[in-house]
């Protein structure tokens, strides 16, 4: 073996660490990692969702989204990071806004709207995400959190983008991390906002009450959504593999150089 493909390898194993264990492209196409998606809806109006082209569409009470069937387990990982790439979104003021994010537990994955992330926290799982544009908070962006069902939280983590910025696209980035003890690490940032999100903090729960059973779920009630991309990526003991295959690779570099 050569040393190039010694350091190829090398570094494919510490790119390995990191892989998406979730990576949805709404396009219709099985190029896809992880469970599949589905449509879910609350039943009134006319909700409209259509997951070949990652689009929903709401007005008035009508909601809807899209959620994988089946949970992921990262609780061996020491964090993850839910990245979402939307294409345009244009959220309509005065309803329940749209939800980017993540629900948890066996009842995560409903499609009768129980999924529904809105203003009055009534999800059916734990849940922890951003929302934007919700009558309750005006346009401005929050940090929606809900541990138990029913008693949601919201916490505002940016002022209003414009609807310019959102018309042209945007990717939310939502980190949790275990840092061994009861409250969570979360920090979420965005780009193509004109006013993006730079917010870090802690939840008050343990890693492992979200890690365990880790479902993707994006909804809205009120306004469009058309979403490019859903992903997450583990982050296992990263910092701990780079240093071994580093130390490896330099092990390599003085093996080859003798």
């Amino acid at each position: 073996m050569t040393r190039n493909m010694i350091l190829g390898a090398a570094l494919l194993a510490v790119g390995a660490a990191s892989a998406a264990v979730i990576d949805y492209s709404f396009d219709g196409t099985a190029n896809d990692t992880g469970p599949a998606w589905q449509e879910f809806d609350n039943g009134a109006g006319t909700p409209v969702q259509d997951i070949t082209n990652g689009t929903i569409a709401n007005g008035g009470s009508s909601g809807s989204g899209f959620n994988t069937v089946d949970g992921v387990d990262l609780s061996s990982y020491s964090s993850f990071t839910v990245q979402i790439d939307v294409e345009s979104a244009s959220l309509e003021q005065g309803l329940n806004g749209s939800f980017f994010g993540i629900t948890t537990g066996p009842d995560a994955n409903g499609t009768d709207g129980s999924a529904l992330y809105n203003n009055a926290g009534k999800v059916g799982a734990p849940a922890i995400g951003v929302q934007i544009g919700s009558g309750r908070g005006g346009s401005n962006i929050d940090l929606a959190f809900d541990m138990v069902g029913g008693n949601g939280s919201f916490t505002e983590i940016s002022a209003a983008p414009t609807q310019d910025s959102m018309n042209d696209g945007f990717t939310l980035f939502m980190t949790l991390t275990d840092n061994g003890a009861s409250d969570v690490g979360i920090t979420v940032t965005s780009t193509g906002l004109s006013t993006n999100i730079n917010y870090s903090g802690t939840l008050g729960v343990t890693y492992a009450a979200f890690a365990g059973d880790v479902t993707g779920n994006v909804s809205s009630q009120g306004g469009s959504i058309d979403l490019a991309n859903y992903s997450i990526i583990p982050e296992p003991a990263t910092l701990g593999l780079v240093a071994l295959f580093g130390g490896g690779i330099m092990f390599i570099r003085r093996r080859f150089m003798l």
